[in-house]
């Protein structure tokens, strides 16, 4: 039998924390092996690239900064959406589904779960792919670090049936940096 104080803190979690399918680690910049890099993440789009180029064995921290209404070119706004600097406003949108980067699911859409591009993510979940092929990927969340298996360059993007990207809104701002 659970404890009340244990019972307590498995309902806080599941209600305020822990959102994501992967837990937020935190990285200091006496870790850092290089400076950060940061880019936007536009929802709209299915492989944002981020010009960094990742080597086997490296571990990389990406974590979410903020947010923006639209995407850096300034297409695919929307008004329930806003400019945000802190991680923990940070949001965009899918369809109807204004979210965080540790994305969504409803019961009603688990019949569909085979049709996300990574299928261990939720639905709109901020995700990593070394090389566009899909071969070596990562669900982020807000916030994970990274061992790279395979050379390439790490791309971003919203995990979404590959097909439904023109109902996305927003981008979120994300910083990449090798650790040591």
């Amino acid at each position: 039998m659970q404890s009340p104080v244990t019972a307590a803190l498995a309902v806080s979690l599941l209600l305020f924390g822990c959102g994501s399918s992967q837990s937020a680690t935190i990285a200091s910049p006496d870790q850092f092996a290089g400076p950060p890099v940061t880019v936007n993440v536009c929802g709209f789009t299915p492989m944002n690239p981020t010009g960094v180029k990742a080597h086997r064995g490296e571990r990389w921290f990406i974590e979410v900064t903020g947010s923006t209404a639209a995407c850096a070119d300034g297409s695919h706004g929307h008004p329930d959406l806003h400019d945000c600097d802190r991680p923990e406003c940070a949001m965009w949108r899918d369809g109807r589904e204004t979210t965080t980067p540790e994305g969504w699911e409803h019961w009603y859409l688990k019949p569909f779960f085979f049709l996300k591009r990574v299928r261990s993510a939720r639905w709109y979940e901020l995700t990593a792919s070394v090389g566009p092929d899909l071969h070596q990927t990562f669900v982020i969340g807000r916030a994970r670090t990274v061992t790279i298996e395979e050379d390439g360059e790490i791309f971003l993007f919203a995990n979404d049936a590959a097909s439904r990207y023109d109902n996305n809104y927003g981008s979120l701002r994300v910083r990449l940096v090798r650790l040591k």
